[in-house]
């Protein structure tokens, strides 16, 4: 076993070297680079006037109360985030979170961005 241990070794020491005398390995790739594009920020002029809203893929394993999906939503202004913890994502229950958590305690927002 200790000599596969040592053989091995010397083996990942020597890749570098490898890599750099393999003519392959040198050429460059297919793969074209593009510059990432300057970030534009949302910019909101008054607290919770608008809202970005995401929900999460599924979680492994749900939780105890057969929750599955978080509902995230964040205001714009101030960074708040408010989230609740859904079993099934549907039109109903992101209606009633908008209007539960937000309408009833911030106001009618301006806007709500989604993906």
């Amino acid at each position: 076993m200790a000599i596969i241990g040592q053989l091995f070794s010397k083996i990942v020491s020597n890749m570098p070297r490898g890599a750099k005398g393999c003519q392959d390995c040198q050429r460059p790739g297919s793969v074209q680079y593009v510059p990432a594009e300057p970030m534009n920020p949302i910019v909101k002029a008054w607290p919770f006037k608008g809202w970005a809203m995401d929900v999460t893929s599924q979680i492994y394993p749900e939780s105890s109360k057969g929750h599955k999906y978080i509902l995230v939503a964040t205001d714009f202004f101030t960074k708040w985030v408010e989230a609740v913890p859904l079993k099934k994502v549907t039109q109903a229950e992101v209606l009633e979170f908008i209007e539960k958590t937000i309408v009833h305690r911030f106001g009618l927002p301006e806007s709500i961005m989604t993906d």
